[in-house]
């Protein structure tokens, strides 16, 4: 008698015609009976549906009761195919790796407890229930407009969130690996919660959000549901679920100027998939190589030549690892290595004589030569880009001798007398991909702690000066401060990068 009544109690709360409870409108307009059935229920919970999205999904249609957000499978993500919703029947890894797809841990590692029982309830598979609360709109949402609570049966419009998330914390728990705000060697992505650096080359987003401290976090940048990514495919999305087209949307916060690498109209194209790289590029065959990167999550689809001269052509957001054996992440997101070690000065130099051992130059290097090659036909400057042969050329694997034709500035000169001579250069201690000094060589405004400057007319006095001293003994000739050393006018060729007599 006493089971009969407690489910005689039961029965009144549930299928009753008023609500026993106060559930958070809109959801609380409805009867209890619409989602749930004491008896012969088919889901979990005492749901009328075998699974959870399906429930939701009753009402979620273009035909039902949340007709104003509708919801179907073809609006799942595929990160770079389509998509403009977070999954909703995706499976959570077994185990907590870095290496998981999209960044993800297990679920039993899960920090927030409301969560991980969500989860567990469903199988460690991810659905509407376990990131919406469909009772309530108590906790923050990520949402600056969402009104404030006030109480139960109050919060429309608070987007029913399992946890707070008002800094991403719902993002973070289940993507802990893409968690980061000072990237490391094991965990490479984009930061965030952090704040946008004041000047330089950064903004305020104009359009993006940033939450209630101005820090970046992960929706910042993506939104769970409808989000196409600027319009992407004609507004099936890209999977990408970005707030901004993907082509754009790293202007938002970085505002680099537009130097050769960076023209929309004779910028970069990337040609991918050489010198060991995993990204990926289609062939003349229209075949793509190598087959995408899912391992990470990443989806490393070529990009379409409408993205010429974008970040994306050398950086990529999330899971570009590095191909040596080592597997560590890429520094700075770059889709191929650049120089990742340095020594105890900081010197951003190779030498394979002292530990720990550098990477051969054609490796660290990579990111430059995968384009500076026979195959790569420069708009700018009308051929194709020098071919740089490291085995040939004094800037590149020969070795930096201090005394045989000048003596080297510090600290090239201590190295090259301590260290067996073996020192060679890397790219960008002398360029910088991004320019800032205005010429169309991408020199630096500083090299080897000296200010230099040079004309598009190629002078370069004072850029070799940098780590030569040109004026001191030693010298066959002395030279004056506005000569050309190298050039039409100078002594040690037009090509520093191809030809063994350029120094």
């Amino acid at each position: 008698m006493i089971k009969r009544g407690v489910l005689t109690i039961l029965a009144i709360i549930f299928l009753g015609s008023g609500i026993v409870w106060a559930i958070d409108p809109p959801h609380g307009s409805y009867d209890c009976s619409a989602c749930h059935s004491l008896h012969g229920a088919t889901g979990p919970g005492l749901t009328n549906q075998a699974t959870n999205a399906a429930l939701c999904i009753t009402c979620h249609t273009t035909t039902g009761a949340a007709s104003a957000k509708p919801f179907n499978a073809g609006m799942e993500a595929v990160p770079g195919i389509s998509g403009t919703s977070h999954s909703w029947e995706g499976t959570m890894p077994s185990t907590s790796s870095p290496n998981n797809a999209y960044g993800l841990r297990a679920t039993a590692d899960l920090t927030n407890t409301g969560l991980k029982k969500r989860l567990q309830s469903f199988g460690d598979k991810v659905s509407c229930s376990v990131c919406h609360n469909q009772h309530s709109q108590a906790v923050q949402p990520w949402d600056p407009n969402a009104p404030a609570y006030g109480g139960p049966g109050t919060g429309a419009g608070r987007h029913y969130q399992r946890i707070d998330n008002n800094t991403s914390q719902m993002c973070k728990d289940c993507h802990a690996y893409r968690d980061v705000a000072t990237p490391t060697v094991t965990l490479m992505s984009h930061p965030v919660g952090v704040s946008i650096p004041a000047g330089g080359s950064f903004q305020t987003p104009p359009s993006l959000v940033l939450d209630g401290n101005g820090n970046v976090q992960c929706q910042t940048c993506h939104s769970p549901h409808y989000t196409d990514s600027g319009g992407a495919n004609g507004g099936a999305g890209d999977g990408y679920l970005l707030g901004s087209a993907l082509k754009d949307i790293c202007y938002e916060c970085h505002t680099f100027p537009q130097t050769i690498h960076l023209s929309p109209t004779t910028g970069l194209l990337w040609p991918g998939g050489k010198y060991g790289s995993t990204y990926a590029r289609v062939d003349v065959g229209g075949n793509l190589i190598p087959l995408e990167n899912t391992s990470l999550g990443s989806n490393l689809q070529p990009l379409p030549s409408t993205y010429r001269g974008t970040c994306l052509n050398c950086h990529w957001p999330h899971g570009v690892r590095d191909d040596n054996p080592s597997g560590r992440f890429y520094p700075n997101l770059t889709v191929e290595q650049t120089v990742e070690q340095k020594d105890a000065n900081n010197m951003a130099v190779l030498n394979t004589s002292v530990s720990p051992s550098y990477p051969v130059p054609s490796d660290s290097n990579d990111l430059c030569l995968t384009c500076h090659d026979t195959q790569v036909y420069s708009a700018t400057s009308g051929r194709d880009l020098d071919v740089i042969d490291w085995t040939l050329v004094k800037h590149g694997t020969k070795a930096a001798t201090g005394t045989s034709r000048g003596n080297l500035r510090d600290p090239y000169l201590t190295y090259s007398n301590s260290y067996s001579n073996n020192l060679v250069l890397a790219c960008t201690d002398c360029h910088t991909p991004h320019g800032d000094t205005g010429n169309i060589f991408l020199l630096r405004s500083t090299i080897n702690g000296q200010t230099v400057s040079v004309t598009n007319a190629g002078y370069w006095y004072n850029i070799c000066n940098a780590c030569h001293t040109i004026n001191s003994g030693g010298m066959m000739h002395p030279a004056y401060p506005g000569s050309s050393c190298s050039g039409m006018m100078g002594c040690h060729g037009t090509r520093l990068h191809t030809n063994p007599n350029s120094w």
